[in-house]
């Protein structure tokens, strides 16, 4: 019990939500009990368990993220495309051609990435700080309209 009061508190202070926080800190503690043998240091049980936790919680963040977007993409919008066209547009060109061979054109990691001749980890490295990049931008707009 002590130990679940600790990951729930762990979670919180992660920005978790109170309840959503007690439910994954069981889960964490049941986890950790079915692979209990992959534990190598005893005293770190409180630490292992509050990973298990944490990586529970970005998961359930992703799930939600994902069904808004898939929420979002179900009803199609004409402006949603304009949108996108004006967010490539702002895009240095190598970016701009990359996204567009890998999303667009459907090409592998593997294939674009020796054709710009660098290592794949690279490319997805670049392409991940690029779509960080236009989520930052496209995000601004909204959260300053929330403020107001």
């Amino acid at each position: 019990m002590r130990g679940l009061s600790s990951t729930t508190r762990f979670l919180i202070s992660r920005g978790c939500p109170f309840d959503l926080a007690q439910e994954l800190g069981q889960a964490a503690w049941v986890r950790g009990w079915e692979h209990r043998r992959q534990l190598h240091e005893p005293s770190k049980l409180v630490t292992w368990v509050n990973t298990i936790a944490l990586n529970l919680y970005r998961t359930s963040c992703r799930r939600e993220c994902r069904d808004v977007l898939i929420e979002l993409s179900e009803t199609p919008r004409l402006d949603g495309y304009l949108d996108a066209q004006t967010m490539l547009r702002g895009l240095k060109v190598p970016e701009r051609r990359q996204l567009e061979e890998l999303y667009l054109e459907g090409r592998a990691f593997k294939e674009v990435a020796e054709r710009e001749k660098v290592s794949e980890v690279a490319l997805r490295v670049r392409v991940c700080r690029i779509k960080q990049r236009l989520r930052r931008q496209v995000c601004a707009p909204a959260e300053s309209k929330r403020r107001a």
